[in-house]
Formats: structure tokens, C-alpha cells, sequence
């Protein structure tokens, strides 16, 4: 009930559909905090049911529903437009990647703007920090 809770408040914050998997640990966190030791272990065997620890895909593809088997009270009692909305969410691309920021080394004080940022070294392949005005001027040559 309380990592439903949890998970509510998350989903109604953020835009995700899904919780992406840096949050995952700060969430369970939060629960853990929340239970007592007899409710971890009820946490524990949850995750042995659904099958993810320790993994066992068969349980895992089990447990998703599909979509041949829609009980016919729910099918006359809920509308089309209702069924075909929560399909959309359910089978919709894959989640938005969330694309890294780059720091920028800005001294305290300082105001910033569009050229210092151009001008800020980044990490090359290699992992040597390059220009990227040079880099830039190198491929024009």
C-alpha cells in the first residue's frame, strides 16, 4: 500500500510514464524507510513472485496481460474510447531519453551566456578535453 502510495505521488510529479532507472533506488529507499522488518520481507517475496529477483523471465512474461483476453463485463460496461485511450499509453513509443547536461565551469560571481558556453571544453572520445571552437575550425580547414 505504501510503495503504491509512493508510486502515485512520483507518476502525478513527474511527466514519465515510467520510472526511469536512476529514480528506481531513491524510491525504494523511501519505502524501506517506511516498513517495518516483517513488511520487508513481504517486499521481498513480491519481488520473487513478479520474477525479477532472482530473475526468471518466464515469470516475468506471465504476468503480462495481453490483450486477447478482455472480460466481456468490462468490455460493455467501459467505453471503446476508454480502452482504445489506455491501450495508446500502454503500447506508445518508447519513454522520452533524458540527454545529460554538460557542467559548465563558471567562476562564483560571474555571469554567463551563450558564447561561454560554446567556448566550454568537453570531453573528446578519447576522454582529452577539447575546444569546441577548435574542433570546429579544424573541420572547416
Amino acid at each position: 500500500m505504501k510503495w503504491m502510495h509512493i508510486i502515485t505521488d512520483y507518476k502525478l510529479s513527474a511527466a514519465n510514464k515510467t520510472i526511469p532507472k536512476s529514480d528506481f533506488p531513491h524510491l525504494l529507499k523511501l519505502v524501506t524507510d517506511l516498513l517495518l522488518e516483517s513488511e520487508k520481507d513481504n517486499l521481498i517475496s513480491g519481488f520473487e513472485k513478479a520474477g525479477t529477483y532472482p530473475l526468471n523471465r518466464m515469470k516475468i512474461l506471465e504476468r503480462i496481460p495481453s490483450n486477447d483476453n478482455i472480460d466481456p463485463c468490462v468490455q460493455t460496461n467501459v467505453s471503446a474510447a476508454v480502452i482504445e485511450l489506455l491501450e495508446e499509453r500502454r503500447f506508445s513509443g518508447p519513454a522520452e531519453q533524458t540527454t545529460r547536461e554538460k557542467k559548465l565551469n563558471i567562476t562564483t560571481g560571474k555571469s554567463i551566456s551563450i558564447p561561454n558556453c560554446q567556448n566550454e571544453p568537453v570531453a573528446g572520445p578519447s576522454g582529452v578535453k577539447q575546444n569546441i571552437l577548435n574542433r570546429n575550425k579544424k573541420l572547416e580547414q
